[in-house]
């Protein structure tokens, strides 16, 4: 057992875990254009398990002597800086390059990649809604729980795959594996990223995705979330009660989000999930593409080593040597950008070329000349003399003459939306049509020249000085801000509060005041906005106008030959006559009071009497709907009513997690909706106040 095992960890590279060649064609492009920043990179290595495991190494490892576990992929990310993330990208597309294609591989790195990700995305719904301290956590446990299927793939040469995809359940798959590796998927992932470095609390997590419900029920909150997680996205949804107490709608609210967001994910790079045909060529054509796009990267930067970069200048003739090199084409100049004039200028290492004609040429970036318009428009333009019908200055005439061709083909140099010039680049209409076959070369021909022009020109200060440096100040600066705006705010709440008191209550200055008191919550809901992490997708649940009677009394119904029954309770219904509608996710509703309810019948001992009560209420001039819900049970402890919406330790036994009250809050406060808890001796009120629908 022991020889296999350390067979397949010795045997696995990091650089040889694959990804989909759709990702990697995406992230490539990302490296590849000259507004490639932390960001963009960012968002597409976060939603691949491969990519986010490489750079979770790459960053846990002593090389980079970090001082504290890194668990969050933004703040490795972060914390590897741009230039880093770019080699990573590069360098696992190379690797993919060489590795060996298979349809029944695609296939295969196809639903793992929809697996993955859409269990991250429920992991971290899930750990929100429990209030577990770090949803990142969570979502980097979700992203990286299979990860282990990878290392049996990799190692079996696609025998595992066809494993995998027969007809068959998670507890038949681990038995097969265990038969043939004498290990499961499971354990080696999480022995894997034990060698990695990556936190514990991860990998155990990873370690007991497919452990029985009961073995887990008192095991660390992020053992349960992944477990869950992946049973939901599995479509087994058996242990959900035990381990949450979440109701079913609930759940299928967060698994409906999260698929939708996974496919919209998928379409953003042309990943089709829904179509896992292996006659399908659509995947096999995305590997040919990485394979140019890697050919295209390897000939450019090799050529481009012509250039010697050196912090006093450049030697730009080696430029026209790079441009023989890549296509073939030996007469070529660079015009150099001069901010003060705004003026394009000839470099005077051109040798090519008859510089008698161009000597001294200044010309201006507002004029209507091929080279003024291809940098102002940011596009590679070309010019024919014999054109009859595109009336050119007369300068552009000039440098086809210079050039001794047919035509010029102007392709701006521009980064970090800075001018840095145009490279002139004579040819004829033959020359002209094989060039546009390879239009990714000629963009990474144009981004290299643009890098070690831009890295001269501004003394070669590091760019990830700059994002370091500069989002920490970004971010301060917006915190501040916001706090600065929400003080007046506040004064201007209060004052509104103050001035509607004074008014009686069938004042129409009262309605005004509403619509006032709404606009400023709304600009402080915006203003908040801006302190969302960078790729955080904002959660939009659906409401419904609902009458609470109605829904409150169908549960009710359902509730007293169930719940009632079986702990002799006797309930007694209040429900306000006129009740206004309240605009609300008619699933957070049934949750909150499925968890109140349950709470209030279990708390009681002797006595048994449950009341539900709701009334229109009016706070401050604001119309809510009220809900109360009564228990006669012996009251809640002073120190459990301190922290009574944090998650705790249950005192009902190990079948419960202690997180009733905590959910609650959060959906209470996801429907900008309040509670409060009264409690004594002779019983607990819990009493929550929904914003009513304005009456047109």
């Amino acid at each position: 057992m022991g020889d296999i095992i350390n067979k397949l960890l010795e045997e696995i590279e990091l650089t040889k875990l694959p990804s989909l060649p759709h990702v990697l064609i995406r992230l490539l492009n990302a490296c590849q254009q000259d507004t490639a920043c932390f960001d963009t990179l960012a968002e597409i290595i976060t939603k691949d398990a491969v990519l986010s495991a490489k750079v979770l190494a790459v960053a846990n490892s002593p090389v980079y002597g970090k001082s504290h576990e890194l668990t969050s992929l933004k703040q490795t990310l972060l914390f590897l800086g741009l230039d880093t993330i770019k080699s990573i990208a590069i360098t696992a597309c190379v690797q993919q390059f060489f590795s060996r294609y298979s349809k029944e591989k695609s296939r295969f790195l196809k639903r793992f990649w929809e697996h993955t990700l859409y269990t991250a995305i429920v992991a971290k719904s899930l750990a929100k809604l429990t209030s577990y301290s770090n949803p990142e956590e969570a979502y980097l446990a979700g992203l990286l729980h299979d990860i282990g299927k990878l290392i049996f793939e990799n190692y079996s040469q696609h025998e595992y795959s066809v494993l995998v995809y027969t007809d068959t359940s998670s507890e038949e798959l681990l038995k097969r594996e265990y038969e043939k590796y004498q290990i499961t998927h499971d354990d080696i992932g999480a022995r894997l990223l034990e060698i990695w470095g990556i936190p514990d609390v991860i990998s155990e997590a990873i370690k007991y995705h497919h452990a029985q419900t009961l073995d887990i029920i008192e095991a660390h909150q992020l053992v349960k979330i992944i477990n869950l997680s992946n049973s939901l996205t599995s479509n087994n949804h058996a242990n959900s009660a035990a381990l949450f107490d979440l109701s079913d709608s609930i759940l299928m609210d967060i698994l409906n989000n999260a698929k939708t967001e996974v496919k919209t994910i998928a379409a953003s790079m042309e990943i089709d999930i829904d179509n896992i045909d292996l006659n399908d060529r659509s995947d096999e054509e995305k590997q040919i593409q990485l394979a140019q796009e890697v050919r295209n990267i390897s000939l450019a930067q090799g050529s481009m080593q012509l250039l010697n970069e050196d912090i006093k200048g450049i030697d730009y003739s080696a430029i026209q040597k790079s441009t023989m090199i890549l296509f073939g084409l030996d007469k070529s100049c660079l015009f150099l950008y001069d901010e003060d004039s705004n003026t394009l200028n000839l470099d005077n290492t051109t040798s090519q070329i008859n510089k008698n004609i161009l000597e001294g040429l200044e010309i201006k970036c507002d004029s209507l000349s091929l080279m003024a318009t291809a940098i102002n428009a940011a596009e590679t333009k070309v010019y024919f003399s014999d054109d009859k019908e595109s009336h050119q200055p007369v300068i552009d005439k000039q440098i086809v003459n210079a050039c001794k061709t047919e035509g010029i083909l102007c392709i701006p140099l521009i980064k970090s939306d800075q001018y840095l010039g145009v490279v002139v680049i004579g040819l004829n209409h033959s020359q002209y049509n094989q060039l546009m076959e390879k239009t990714t070369l000629v963009d990474i021909y144009a981004t290299e020249i643009a890098n070690r022009v831009f890295s001269v020109k501004s003394g070669q200060k590091l760019r990830n000085d700059f994002i370091s440096d500069n989002q920490q100040q970004i971010k301060a600066k917006t915190r501040e801000i916001i706090h600065e705006v929400n003080n007046p705010l506040a004064v201007i709440r209060n004052y509104l509060k103050i001035l509607g008191n004074r008014l009686n209550e069938d004042d129409p200055v009262q309605n005004d005041l509403d619509i006032i008191s709404e606009e400023i919550d709304r600009v402080g809901s915006i203003i908040l906005k801006c302190d969302e992490d960078f790729n955080a997708v904002e959660r939009t649940e659906k409401t419904y106008e609902i009458n609470l009677n109605e829904l409150i009394i169908s549960m009710n119904n359902i509730m007293e030959s169930s719940l009632y029954a079986t702990h002799k309770v006797k309930s007694k219904m209040d429900m306000g006559e006129n009740i206004d509608l309240v605009d609300v996710n008619k699933n957070s509703v049934k949750q909150i009071l499925t968890n109140l309810i349950k709470n209030a019948v279990e708390a009681m001992i002797d006595k048994k009497e449950l009341s539900i009560a709701t009334r229109n209420v009016n706070v401050n001039g604001r119309k809510f709907v009220e809900i109360e819900i009564s228990d006669s049970g012996p009251g809640i402890s002073d120190e459990t009513l301190k922290n009574i919406y944090k998650p705790v330790t249950s005192t009902k036994g190990k079948r419960h997690s202690g997180l009733g009250l905590s959910i609650v809050k959060n959906l209470i406060d996801d429907m900008k909706s309040t509670i409060t808890c009264k409690t004594g001796e002779s019983g607990t009120t819990f009493s929550i106040h929904i914003p009513a629908i304005k009456k047109k």
